[in-house]
């Protein structure tokens, strides 16, 4: 007998060729037509994954993830659900209830044996001990340099009291943090997506990652358009990040603008995410309703942390939270980056100095005093 796996659908065509393409291929299968029986037939029989249909009626699948995900024995139990819409929010609100992956109705028979043989081979690798580094994440209400900016300069901050520090770009097919540096690499980011999730150990992660001269080890993303199709590479995506946390005490990830399906699956694991707002009225606006997002999507709202990038010289009325700095001179800006290494005694750098310490101090990494 195979592997089991539990196929919950209310159409019954659709359960008999999903489940005849997975017996052709040894496994073992329970089916459900309807969420209440995927439960109970779960907790009677304990497969080892879980494939739920999301639009079924009584009970649909989100809810079922979520049920699954409140008990003790299934909150570990892999759950790819199947749909035959696959937009934005939808993909957020499952990834939000708990699930692994999503597949898109009708399906190629190869991609789904794939997504299933990647769930169950994560599964079945042995454990291994914790990862120790924490990793911030930079995303911007409008404009992706500002988060570039911040993510480039708040690795630099951390590079002058521990090391290594990595500077990652988490977009891949956008100009990111690593352009700032003028770093290329035929690889990075995107030869990672492209493994399999298996093959994205320590090891293959440290091998895509360049040193900079500011002694930041940096992880880029190529710019190409084709690369934008790697955001669907999600399982892929949190491997990496599992990794980065396996190299160095401290990773700053560059989120870019929006919260799309790739950056919904990271942005929950991050210790601290900062959300750039480019004043205190219109982006400001914006930029709470990405903190509004991210919870929705499982980030503890007490590791969003809202910054306003305020015009050259304006008051600072709360220096937990605001940077005066001129946003647009900022992106304009020729010199070299980061500015805090750069230009360590420029006003502006001792800014950002400033603003990082008790960030760095609250997540452990810098003592007060």
């Amino acid at each position: 007998m195979g592997t089991t796996i539990l196929i919950a659908d209310d159409d019954l065509e659709t359960l008999k060729l999903v489940g005849l393409i997975l017996e052709r291929q040894g496994f073992t299968i329970i089916a459900a037509n309807n969420g209440r029986q995927a439960v109970a037939k779960i907790a009677a029989e304990k497969p080892a994954l879980a494939i739920v249909d999301i639009m079924m009626p009584d009970m649909d699948g989100l809810d079922v993830t979520r049920r699954l995900r409140q008990e003790y024995d299934n909150a570990a139990l892999p759950i790819l659900l199947f749909t035959a819409k696959a937009t934005a929010e939808e993909k957020a609100a499952g990834y939000a209830a708990g699930a692994d992956d999503y597949l898109v109705k009708p399906t190629h028979p190869r991609e789904l044996v794939a997504r299933v043989q990647a769930l169950l081979a994560r599964v079945a690798q042995p454990p291994v001990s914790e990862p120790t580094g924490l990793v911030i994440g930079v995303i911007a209400s409008r404009t992706p340099a500002l988060a570039s900016w911040l993510a480039l300069n708040t690795a630099a901050v951390a590079r002058e009291r521990i090391a290594p520090i990595i500077m990652a770009d988490a977009v891949p097919g956008a100009i990111g943090a690593s352009a700032w540096l003028g770093a290329r690499t035929p690889g990075g980011l995107g030869a990672l997506l492209r493994r399999p999730q298996s093959e994205i150990t320590r090891e293959a992660v440290q091998a895509e990652l360049i040193e900079d001269v500011t002694g930041l080890h940096v992880l880029a993303a190529s710019p190409a358009p084709r690369d934008a199709e790697l955001k669907t590479h999600t399982l892929q995506a949190e491997s990496v990040l599992v990794q980065l946390r396996n190299l160095a005490p401290l990773t700053v990830l560059d989120l870019g603008t929006d919260i799309d399906l790739h950056v919904a699956r990271l942005a929950p694991r991050l210790d601290l995410v900062l959300v750039v707002a480019e004043d205190r009225r219109a982006g400001a606006a914006r930029a709470i309703g990405l903190i509004d997002a991210l919870g929705e999507i499982g980030l503890d709202p007490g590791r969003a942390h809202l910054v306003y990038m305020l015009s050259a010289n304006e008051p600072i009325a709360d220096a937990a939270h605001e940077l005066s700095l001129d946003p647009t001179t900022l992106i304009g800006d020729a010199e070299p980056q980061p500015m805090v290494v750069h230009r360590p005694t420029d006003p502006s750098s001792q800014q950002i100095r400033n603003f990082m310490q008790p960030l760095l101090i609250r997540l452990g990494l810098a003592h007060s005093g």
